[in-house]
């Protein structure tokens, strides 16, 4: 399993530019492996999850996630040159059991939650030089919201330009700038961004980029193994709840998640691999904020709790 994420963001950024500025968005990942591995190729991605069953004080909030990926790359330049698209959607959905003080005051909790929308559009494109050097340049759009809010108000531009770096088959480096703006506001952010990509041994794979890290076994030709950290947040545009102080307005809902999991890929034919992860979200935080940026309702919870996901990858 790999992680293309960067270093975080200034902590005044908001949530979803800084996620859209460090490239923490899985369809990239794709995109940047289907640019290095198999350019001419297409990849469908279907994937559910379990993202957290975390108890928050009497409430216990549990998260599911259905997302469907496609990775699409082109060589041009006799493959040193090579271009890339990569569309997802992905729809979550939260349940909220046991007391109902969560998330009461302020927040219209008789109206409950839709389902999440989280959608992207990445285009990329990849340069090699000369002496194992390259260039890296992605530009992307993204927007994560509740079903019924204002799909403007949460859509984001961005993009990153790197040099990279590569030794072998023992050595990838990634370093670079990324850059981000909310449609709303339109003030532009920057963050680092970088990679790191080391084999060893023609069997083990260490990547590390930003709040991620993860070790991968190549266990048979067929099966690889991993085990990996994050820290991770994801914030949502709510839809209107009458305007503060009485309501949240157009506010906003984050989700902070530090975990650690243990992945299994299986090559089944040439062109089919399953993907499943047993994890487990050792510390989350779930906010909630009105429209102007203030804090309703701020709960975390530290005890260990589940979480699962399995895939299928269609490669074309």
């Amino acid at each position: 399993m790999a992680f293309a994420v960067a270093s975080p963001a200034y902590a005044e950024d908001r949530g979803p530019t800084r996620a859209q500025v460090t490239e923490r968005n899985e369809g990239l990942v794709s995109l940047w492996d289907a640019l290095r591995a198999r350019a001419a190729g297409m990849r469908i991605r279907l994937r559910q999850a379990l993202v957290s069953t975390g108890e928050f004080e009497g409430s216990r909030l549990a998260w599911t996630r259905s997302e469907i990926g496609f990775d699409a790359g082109m060589p041009l330049l006799e493959g040193r040159l090579k271009l890339g698209l990569s569309p997802s959607f992905a729809w979550e959905r939260l349940s909220i059991a046991g007391s109902d003080e969560f998330i009461v005051s302020r927040t219209g909790r008789d109206r409950g939650f839709t389902d999440f929308y989280d959608t992207s559009l990445r285009l990329g494109a990849s340069l090699e030089l000369d002496r194992g050097f390259g260039v890296e340049a992605i530009s992307g759009w993204s927007a994560r919201h509740e079903r019924t809010a204002d799909v403007r108000e949460s859509s984001q531009l961005g993009g990153s330009v790197a040099l990279t770096y590569r030794r072998g088959s023992w050595l990838r480096l990634r370093l670079g700038v990324g850059a981000g703006a909310d449609l709303d506001d339109q003030r532009l952010r920057f963050s680092p961004v970088y990679r790191i990509v080391l084999r060893p041994h023609p069997r083990f794979t260490f990547e590390s980029s930003g709040l991620g890290a993860t070790l991968e076994w190549d266990a048979t030709a067929a099966t690889s193994l991993s085990l990996g950290a994050e820290a991770d947040g994801t914030q949502y545009r709510l839809a209107h709840r009458g305007a503060p102080p009485t309501g949240t307005g157009d506010g906003t809902l984050k989700r902070r998640q530090t975990r650690i999991d243990v992945g299994v890929l299986h090559r089944l034919h040439e062109h089919i691999r399953l993907r499943a992860l047993v994890g487990l979200v050792v510390d989350e935080e779930i906010e909630l904020t009105d429209e102007d940026g203030v804090t309703t309702e701020r709960r975390r919870n530290r005890d260990p709790s589940a979480r699962l996901m399995v895939g299928l990858e269609l490669r074309l």
